[in-house]
């Protein structure tokens, strides 16, 4: 039994006559996951990657669950305790820092 894809919909403010605006989880997932990888590095070891470990955290977002509960849905899932080890090797001074350029990523590259 496959379950059935959520996506999230919202109507724009003041808008009668425009459709809404639909963000399926794969949209979101890419959006978020190329200037998270882009902007955040986290020294790993082993096989795992930044990116393994930032799919994993936004694909858990994005379904509103856990690891254990997005492990059936998507493939190389990172284990709980790697989420925590590696996230903690973060440095919040330094997300501070470089958040104007993750959010601001893909919003330059149109001006560019």
């Amino acid at each position: 039994m496959r379950r059935k894809r959520r996506h999230m919909s919202f109507q724009l403010p003041n808008s009668k006559n425009i459709p809404r605006v639909e963000l399926r989880s794969k949209e979101c997932i890419d959006t978020v996951l190329k200037p998270l990888t882009d902007n955040i590095k986290i020294k790993i070891n082993g096989s795992l990657t930044c990116k393994d470990l930032f799919h994993t955290t936004v694909c858990m977002a994005v379904d509103k669950g856990s690891v254990h509960s997005i492990s059936k849905h998507y493939q190389k899932v990172v284990c709980e305790t790697s989420i925590r080890h590696n996230f903690q090797k973060l440095d919040l001074d330094n997300l501070i820092r470089i958040n104007e350029k993750i959010l601001l990523q893909e919003a330059l590259k149109i001006l560019e």
